[in-house]
């Protein structure tokens, strides 16, 4: 049996106990880059490897090396929708 080298957005989530929301964060701000093949887009095995160690290191250095001040959770937080836009909704 081979090993998988290329990850779905969904499974790489999934191995990085992260939501797709927060996954897409992550590749626009270049923490973590993608392939595509056709319409997918696929992220190498490695490359979430090496994002885990910068996290290890104590921050997501972008591949650049610069280290982006981005904040995640501020910018999920901003994406959530408010109570007017929730207005007639029957989830509760």
């Amino acid at each position: 049996m081979t090993k998988q080298i290329l990850h779905s957005v969904l499974n790489t989530a999934h191995m990085l106990g992260i939501g797709r929301s927060s996954l897409y964060l992550l590749i626009a701000e270049g923490e973590i880059p993608t392939v595509k093949i056709g319409r997918r887009t696929l992220i190498r095995e490695d490359e979430i490897l090496k994002y885990i160690e910068r996290l290890e290191e104590g921050y997501p250095a972008s591949n650049e090396g610069s280290r982006n001040q981005f904040d995640h959770k501020k910018v999920l937080k901003s994406h959530r929708p408010t109570p007017s836009k929730m207005e007639g909704r029957d989830d509760e």
